[in-house]
């Protein structure tokens, strides 16, 4: 069994902001418009034939099942696979919460956005007459 959420006006993920910000947020509106679908997936009985094929998968039967069982969830509820150590995560969680404000250090095809590193001048307009 697994839960997938939607949402129309706040996100209930709180990768970015705070747990008690998007509890508050949720409760100020009543009919935030979320939704949350249970779906109820079949028994799943590991045998020999998965432990032998997926044995690069992980060096104990229980990751191997472990492995299993994530990507069924994954392709039966149409979710990315994240292989982010959790460390990474805390540290990506931290600096999205100001925590710290040091980015956290991603390999190198990420690059961290922002007004200083692309030169583009953001200051306040001073006539928005049209």
């Amino acid at each position: 069994m697994f839960l997938k959420y939607g949402w129309w006006q706040v996100s209930p993920a709180h990768d970015i902001t705070e747990l008690l910000t998007i509890m508050i947020l949720n409760l100020a509106f009543p009919f935030a418009c979320f939704t949350c679908e249970v779906n109820v997936l079949p028994d799943f009985q590991p045998n020999e034939y998965l432990f032998e094929k997926y044995k690069d998968k992980g060096e104990e039967r229980w990751e191997i099942y472990a492995w299993a069982i994530r990507r069924i969830m994954c392709e039966q509820g149409g979710f990315q696979e994240c292989n982010d150590s959790f460390k990474r995560k805390m540290e990506y969680e931290n600096y999205m919460h100001f925590k710290t404000d040091e980015p956290p250090k991603y390999a190198p095809e990420y690059e961290f956005v922002s007004a200083a590193n692309t030169g583009v001048n953001i200051s306040p307009v001073d006539d928005i007459s049209v």
